[in-house]
């Protein structure tokens, strides 16, 4: 990432990870803790997501819905390109259920 001055900028991979899971557990659809994996060598990276989600909301709209917000905060943060985005569903919680 360049910001016009000397010198780089790498984010560990741990670091990475706790980013993506932050975005995705402060979502106002999802619910409990969901867990990421990341590869790709920055600034190009592949996220895939195990995430459960609030019930009766749409799954397919609430997923997009994560989907769109992390590719955006990823980049505004990072810097990083998000060029897939792998999502799994492994629960449906009831609302008020966290």
């Amino acid at each position: 990432m360049s910001g016009g001055g000397p010198g780089s900028l790498e984010i560990h991979p741990g670091v990475l990870r706790k980013l993506v899971e932050r975005f995705v557990d402060d979502a106002p659809e999802t619910a409990r803790e969901c867990t990421a994996r990341i590869t790709g060598t920055a600034p190009v990276i592949d996220i895939a997501l195990r995430l459960a989600l609030r019930y009766p909301a749409p799954v397919r709209d609430a997923a997009e819905a994560v989907r769109d917000r992390l590719v955006a905060e990823v980049g505004r943060v990072t810097g990083y390109h998000v060029r897939r985005l792998d999502v799994t569903v492994s629960a449906l919680v009831p609302r008020g259920d966290k």
